[in-house]
């Protein structure tokens, strides 16, 4: 009687044993299910970091392309406003340069608007000087040709009068 005890408690043993035992082995293989799919969740995400870190690598090639194409721009504007700022000082050189010839030639006009003026007045003087001066030449030749005109006359009687001698002494020396 007791084998038989200790055998029906050992079947109960052996019994409550493999139930353990497939309890233990069913929440290990549950364990172990998780922890493959926590392990295969990780993988799918490293994955994907890896697809996006491949696609990242990508947009970072291509954003490194674009900064050396922004910086050679910027470079290339960067001499470019050098090369303005340059025409700009020549030209703001070449501007005082002008306003002071200009000053100058200002200073220089209106000291000669008096001579201008002077000038102009004489000018606008000359048709009455030149009318004077041709009256005057008028009237002096007029009474130059009077006085030639009186001398001619003069001459002419005189050249008459030594004819008429001449005459007179020619008929008075046939005569004698």
């Amino acid at each position: 009687q007791t084998g038989d005890k200790f055998a029906a408690d050992d079947t109960l043993y052996s019994t409550a044993e493999s139930v353990r035992f497939v309890v233990e082995e069913k929440l290990l293989a549950e364990k172990r299910a998780a922890d493959l799919q926590s392990w295969l969740d990780n993988v799918e995400r490293v994955q994907d970091r890896d697809g996006n870190f491949k696609g990242l690598e990508s947009e970072l090639e291509h954003m490194k392309i674009k900064y050396n194409e922004s910086t050679n721009q910027l470079e290339e504007t960067t001499k470019h406003k050098c090369f303005l700022e340059e025409q700009l000082d020549i030209m703001k050189g070449e501007n005082e340069e002008l306003v002071s010839k200009l000053r100058e030639s200002s200073v220089i006009i209106k000291q000669m608007k008096p001579e201008v003026e002077t000038m102009q007045a004489e000018t606008d003087s000359l048709p009455q000087k030149l009318n004077t001066i041709e009256e005057t030449s008028l009237q002096q030749t007029s009474t130059h040709l009077q006085s030639q005109h009186s001398q001619i006359q003069h001459f002419a009687q005189k050249i008459q009068q030594v004819e008429m001698e001449n005459k007179e002494i020619r008929r008075q020396l046939q005569t004698a």
